[in-house]
């Protein structure tokens, strides 16, 4: 994938994983979170062969240490929290975009092994005989897995919101009932 598809695919998912979550939407952070998720591809830069920085664990690690390193230094992150998470999952977004094209798919699991992985053509859907245009193919897969993780994301937290207010009414009752009079 270009890198022009990998800086709006990113955008665009952390801009609705933002305002989903219920974060401050701020764009020059997702612009600049965008930018540094096509750093992936410094390998394509440099001249290696094998794409050695698409792997699962730059993807995590990374911006693990950067959520420690900051939380340290700034102890108000209720914010900082939704953008790292969202930087996290534009990776994934990047690792899912370039499982799709190449010739030999990407070392997702490098350095513990060097197999390389791609979404195989297998998986796309023909209407009728093989020759006609996909109704599902793999590029249509990979954005549906891509927004379908961000949906996931953004459900599970409406849900949690849910049950704290749920909660929070419990609470209120609970205090009402008690301060009322026998």
């Amino acid at each position: 994938m270009d890198a022009l598809f990998h800086f709006v695919f990113a955008l665009v998912g952390g801009y609705i994983l933002v305002k989903g979550l219920g974060g401050k939407y701020k764009l020059t952070v997702l612009v600049f979170l965008s930018v540094l998720s096509i750093l992936i591809d410094i390998d394509h830069f440099i001249g290696v062969k094998i794409p050695i920085f698409h792997n699962i664990f730059l993807a995590i690690i990374l911006p693990s240490i950067l959520l420690l390193i900051l939380y340290f230094y700034k102890k108000e992150w209720t914010e900082l929290h939704i953008y790292i998470f969202v930087f996290i999952i534009m990776l994934f977004g990047h690792l899912l975009a370039d499982m799709i094209i190449g010739m030999y798919g990407i070392p997702l699991f490098y350095p513990l092994s060097n197999t390389l992985y791609m979404i195989p053509r297998s998986w796309e859907v023909y209407l009728g005989n093989g020759y006609s245009r996909p109704l599902a193919s793999t590029t249509g897969i990979a954005m549906a897995i891509y927004f379908g993780l961000i949906g996931f994301v953004v459900g599970l937290g409406s849900f949690n919101k849910y049950l704290e207010k749920k909660k929070y009414q419990k609470t209120i009752i609970q205090m009402e009932n008690a301060t009322q009079p026998r």
